[in-house]
């Protein structure tokens, strides 16, 4: 995940972290993309 989002711009980033789409929180990854995505919507 790191290196897809890497050297993005701020608004970019945030475009793609909106647009995650973490399905079940079952793994470290689903976690980790569950909270990028709350936090972008903030």
């Amino acid at each position: 995940m790191r290196e897809q989002l890497e050297g993005l711009t701020d608004k970019a980033l945030i475009g793609r972290c909106v647009g995650l789409r973490p399905g079940t929180i079952a793994t470290p990854v689903a976690s980790a993309k569950h909270a990028l995505r709350s936090l972008a919507r903030r």
